[in-house]
């Protein structure tokens, strides 16, 4: 979680094929992102995972999304990833996350799930999605829930990044807006190393 936090920015791969994946990688590692996550879109994902905790445990934060049940949590932590996200709240896959040794970081939308994800055992959860509610709902939220620990994914951008932030968010995740399909399978990796670049100078607040 505190790498998490550090880093203030999640990248989120979907999609990309396997062949591409390390390439991806570097390209975003050089232009300064730290944590990636690895969408359970497709049979390549658990190989995926697998590949990148070998390549990049090391130096990079890989964790697992898209994940509905305790079973995907289990194989894509025994697979290498640290961290485990999804669109809900589901108290089996929290537990699970938390029994094999990874942070599970469940998807909520109201104050209520975002507690009720807390008493499961999250200590960080993912605001999905974002865009809808703004970056106000998060400082709304905060003021009587300052323990929330809130990453904000779904509609997250170069332009409102750092507002989400500023509102009190530990992180965003960015999927489309910056590990862009187009630009990897057109092997356009200057163009997203400078995407990667943008984003966390974003949320730097610098």
């Amino acid at each position: 979680m505190q790498q998490i936090c550090d880093s203030r920015l999640v990248a989120i791969l979907r999609h990309v094929p396997l062949a591409q994946l390390s390439q991806t990688v570097e390209a975003l590692y050089v232009g300064g992102v730290r944590c990636i996550e690895i969408a359970a879109d497709s049979p390549e994902t658990l190989d995926g995972v697998k590949m990148l905790a070998q390549q990049w445990g090391d130096r990079m934060l890989v964790g697992a999304g898209t994940v509905l049940t305790r079973e995907a949590a289990r194989q894509y932590v025994d697979a290498g990833a640290c961290f485990i996200l999804s669109p809900i709240y589901d108290e089996a896959v929290i537990k699970e996350t938390l029994d094999v040794g990874a942070l599970p970081i469940p998807g909520i939308y109201t104050p209520t799930e975002a507690m009720q994800a807390v008493r499961y055992g999250a200590t960080m959860v993912k605001l999905f999605p974002a865009v809808t509610v703004g970056s106000a709902f998060i400082r709304q939220v905060l003021a009587p829930l300052p323990e929330l620990q809130i990453m904000a994914v779904g509609g997250v951008d170069v332009d409102n990044a750092a507002a989400f932030i500023a509102a009190g968010a530990v992180a965003v995740g960015i999927g489309s807006q910056l590990a862009n399909l187009k630009l990897i399978e057109a092997d356009d990796f200057t163009a997203l190393q400078a995407r990667a670049e943008a984003f966390v100078h974003a949320v730097s607040g610098i």
